[in-house]
């Protein structure tokens, strides 16, 4: 497993960054990161999206990724149940049965949670960026980036987790070690950021 530790500030390199930037919420500027026992509010984060529209689609992915989504998620929350768990998904490549038929899924999992990409500002400032007609894979990564930096700015998280199905559940001391806090410390960005969990 890689662990990357990374910032929105990678967005930079993108052409008209101003269109895609959300403004850095000061809640989090003035305070002083310096162990895991300071993160008070994080969220963890799965993805689930469509290379292209697929309105037959029974559930917001394939059967076979949506119970691996599924199980992921349930371990990642029975490991850390003080943090709510989102899976994004998007809605312009589903239908609104695939959508109901995955919250009734979801229903005996308390804190997880279906979540739009369609909601968060920078999509929608970039819907040409987001559309199907872009590579996946482009969109998949990108998208990482943008969930957690809109979990933080908008929904007042002092961080963010992405992780990816194949990674096991860590618990916050191991999320948030002494050696995320000197890199993060090391780069001034104060402790605080996303951080991507891939394989």
């Amino acid at each position: 497993m890689q662990i990357l530790n990374v910032t929105i500030m990678i967005l930079m390199s993108i052409s008209n960054f101003s269109s895609f930037a959300e403004p850095v919420n000061p809640h989090h500027s003035n305070r002083d990161y310096q162990s895991h026992q300071d993160i008070r509010d994080y969220s963890i984060n799965f993805l689930c999206i469509n290379k292209e529209e697929n309105l037959d689609q029974e559930f917001i992915c394939n059967k076979k990724f949506i119970d691996k989504l599924l199980k992921s998620s349930a371990n990642w929350k029975e490991q850390d149940s003080d943090a709510p768990i989102n899976i994004w998904f998007d809605s312009k490549t589903i239908s609104e049965d695939a959508l109901h038929n995955s919250q009734k899924l979801l229903q005996p999992n308390h804190g997880i949670q279906l979540r739009d990409i369609r909601d968060i500002g920078i999509v929608q400032l970039n819907s040409n960026i987001f559309s199907p007609k872009m590579p996946l894979y482009f969109r998949i990564d990108l998208l990482k980036l943008v969930i957690c930096n809109h979990q933080i700015s908008d929904d007042d998280m002092d961080s963010a987790i992405f992780a990816d199905i194949e990674v096991q559940p860590m618990d916050k001391s191991e999320l948030f070690s002494s050696e995320y806090f000197s890199k993060l410390l090391r780069l001034e960005f104060n402790g605080t950021g996303p951080i991507l969990l891939t394989n």
